[in-house]
């Protein structure tokens, strides 16, 4: 049995799958499977090529989805036919550095800060623009809380490796969420288990030209306003629950719903504190005059 299940959704993109099975590949810690998850390929027989070409060095399985249904819906299926104690994800946009899943293992093992219910470690990451080669560095402090989750925004399943138990206790990703399901995990695991942190740059992110679930503005909004709905009364920092009610905000005012973009930037420049005020202020009163103008428009087009 192994101990790692590495696991990688895919869909429609052959060339940057081959890069992410490399860098698993190269990986240090032999005692390892991968599960390649298609989610409804146009052409599978692409993936199947892809996988094939690594079979003779890794212990690859490729499950094939008859029906797209998402990222969340992939890496379900992938944590329920894994077989190892500890659950790893890689985008198949995305890299590993080769030393990244035997450092984690020894974090799990050793447990230097001895917490009782370690359950997640991760890692420090970078993102790489395609184009420029442009680097930005991110790197999180520990994770403790609810509130860290969000004061952070770490939401980089790519750097997690996350105990088998811990999906047995607080369920799977939330596939009914379009967006922000990662987040959700995270914050649920967060609540009964420990999270330690690996603090070397060993997962490169590549930001690059193509179509994201998050370039629609609606499955963000709706994911957020799940996050707002479901965590608002466990999150104790205002600073982190003003920030949490500014992004919703934004999001409504982009989708023209305006008494609730109002709702929002109310709450949050209620939450801000001293001089704050003055950033959250002008998109306050952006909203008032997107809701008026909003509503003028609408009276001026009733019949007479």
């Amino acid at each position: 049995m192994p101990i790692v299940s590495a696991i990688i959704p895919t869909r429609n993109r052959p060339a940057l799958l081959r890069a992410a099975l490399q860098s698993v590949a190269l990986q240090d810690e032999p005692d390892m499977e991968v599960l390649v998850v298609d989610d409804a390929s146009d052409d599978p027989q692409q993936t199947v090529a892809v996988v094939a070409e690594f079979a003779p060095r890794l212990h690859v399985r490729l499950i094939r989805l008859p029906q797209r249904r998402g990222t969340g819906h992939a890496r379900n299926a992938g944590v329920l036919a894994a077989a190892g104690e500890y659950i790893a994800f890689l985008d198949d946009d995305d890299v590993w550095h080769p030393n990244k899943i035997r450092r984690q293992l020894e974090r799990f093992r050793t447990n230097p800060r001895r917490l009782p219910q370690l359950g997640v470690v991760y890692t420090w990451h970078q993102w790489v623009n395609a184009a420029t080669q442009r680097v930005r560095v991110r790197r999180r402090p520990y994770l403790e809380t609810v509130d860290d989750i969000f004061r952070w925004s770490y939401n980089t399943p790519q750097t997690m490796m996350i105990r088998r138990e811990c999906f047995d206790r607080v369920g799977l990703f939330d596939e009914e969420m379009p967006t922000k399901q990662d987040w959700d995990l995270l914050a649920r695991m967060i609540q009964h288990y420990q999270f330690d942190a690996v603090e070397e740059i060993l997962v490169t992110c590549r930001d690059h030209r193509g179509p994201r679930r998050t370039d629609d503005y609606r499955a963000r909004l709706r994911g957020a306003e799940t996050l707002l709905h479901r965590y608002a009364h466990r999150v104790h920092d205002p600073r982190v629950l003003r920030d949490l009610r500014f992004s919703v905000g934004r999001l409504h005012l982009r989708a023209r719903q305006y008494d609730r973009a109002c709702a929002d930037m109310s709450e949050a420049l209620r939450l801000a504190a001293g001089s704050q005020k003055l950033r959250y202020l002008p998109f306050w009163a952006w909203a008032l005059g997107a809701r008026l103008l909003h509503r003028i428009e609408h009276t001026r087009s009733l019949p007479a």
